[in-house]
């Protein structure tokens, strides 16, 4: 069984977008509660999708998503219905179809914008350098200068963590007596000594 979904048209006005931009095939998305009238495409049929009134001043190339959508609001990344399509393009054909979760919402919208033209991208600048080159000089500047206060942030934390280690240690006993270096005799009292009376004396 093929999946059928709403596809409900809306252009948005974003970076290079299209803002005066119409949709012919399927119509215009108009903000509205009911979505009876929007028309239903199923999943795996062909669809020619077309649009008018493109202002493209710069020939940029055309690309048009698909965006789920969620009453009025959209919601998730979108889907290419068509990508860098040329810039006189009014017109894609579509093997409908889309990986989104159609238990979410069945409902859609397009929306047309215009990418940024190889001329702009290319253009060197007047140092001789092109614009993609001084941006891939800007971004690795701005990756070196990253990594640089990375580094001094890892080095001034180890110091402080070293700073902050309490050192253990002991203190020397303290004793309460001095030590001599030659021997001395003990202060102390006299021994009284005694002697036997002559009869009483051992015989050797």
């Amino acid at each position: 069984m093929r999946a059928q979904f709403f596809l409900p048209l809306l252009a948005l006005v974003a970076c290079l977008a299209v803002a005066d931009v119409h949709f012919v095939n399927p119509p215009a998305f108009v903000a509205t509660d009911d979505f009876s009238t929007n028309i239903v495409m199923v999943e795996g049929e062909y669809e020619d999708i077309q649009w008018a009134d493109v202002t493209n001043p710069n020939n940029s190339r055309i690309s048009v998503t698909m965006w789920q959508l969620n009453g009025t609001e959209f919601f998730g990344a979108p889907e290419y219905v068509i990508r860098n399509a040329s810039s006189d393009a009014l017109s894609t054909p579509w093997i409908v179809n889309t990986q989104k979760n159609l238990t979410l919402s069945p409902m859609f919208y397009l929306n047309l914008f215009l990418e940024a033209s190889a001329s702009q991208t290319s253009t060197p600048a007047s140092s001789g350098l092109s614009a993609g080159a001084k941006a891939g000089i800007a971004i690795g500047v701005a990756g070196a200068m990253f990594l640089g206060v990375l580094a001094g942030w890892l080095i001034l934390g180890r110091r402080a963590k070293m700073n902050n280690v309490q050192t253990s240690y002991y203190e020397p006993v303290k004793v309460d007596y001095q030590l001599q270096e030659y021997p001395q005799e003990v202060n102390a009292e006299p021994v009284a000594r005694y002697e036997l009376p002559p009869g009483e004396r051992p015989q050797h």
